[in-house]
């Protein structure tokens, strides 16, 4: 289980590019858009689960190496254990933590503000 290492380098890269994308859309909309505001502002702490739940991640798939790796000689695992793959539990998991950005962004709802609001927003 070579990937292991590969794979926390990874997810701890995409988080960081992640974090610096977030930090220069912030100053761009504040420079370019300051009309945008938060509807819903008091949701900006839940952006703390993304790296709780990156973590959360690299933990669990250390665990599962360990694991696979106590059933049999490293050189041996992964004909063993054919289906478990750290590459791959490292992109499904960096697509699922991208979606869950896209709804957390979803749930601040940017609404324009001032005079430039011209239209209202219908919620179902």
């Amino acid at each position: 289980m070579k990937r292991l290492g590969f794979s926390i380098l990874g997810v701890t890269i995409a988080e960081i590019v992640f974090w610096l994308l977030v930090a220069i859309a912030s100053v761009v909309i504040n420079e370019f858009a300051p009309h945008l505001e938060w509807h819903n502002s008091d949701y900006l702490w839940v952006g703390i689960c993304l790296p709780v739940s990156a973590l959360a991640f690299l933990i669990n798939l250390k665990w599962k190496v360990k694991a696979v790796n106590k059933l049999a000689d490293s050189h041996l695992a992964d004909n063993i254990v054919s289906g478990f793959s750290p590459g791959r539990n490292s992109v499904r998991f960096l697509v699922w933590r991208l979606a869950l950005a896209f709804i957390i962004l979803e749930k601040l709802d940017p609404i324009p503000r001032g005079e430039l609001c011209l239209t209202t927003r219908v919620r179902f």
